[in-house]
């Protein structure tokens, strides 16, 4: 039989909880005081272009990366 520690072990803390919910709500009302700018307002499409290329630059670096491993090797 399993002690209380061990059983309160498969849980994840409150704190981790808070923590998300802090975060997750934290990015939300900035995103929409960020949105309520009205220089973001007449240029949504370009924000919406900048959050897309910051996406995919990770990715981007990594394939050239790669790449060129894969010749100088």
């Amino acid at each position: 039989m399993e002690t209380l520690p061990q059983i309160l072990d498969l849980f994840v803390p409150l704190d981790a909880y808070l923590t998300e919910w802090t975060g997750a709500l934290t990015f939300l009302v900035a995103g929409h005081a960020f949105g309520q700018l009205p220089s973001v307002k007449r240029n949504f499409h370009i924000v919406i272009v900048a959050i897309i290329a910051i996406s995919v630059a990770p990715m981007t670096f990594e394939w050239m990366r790669a790449r060129r491993e894969r010749i100088a090797a």
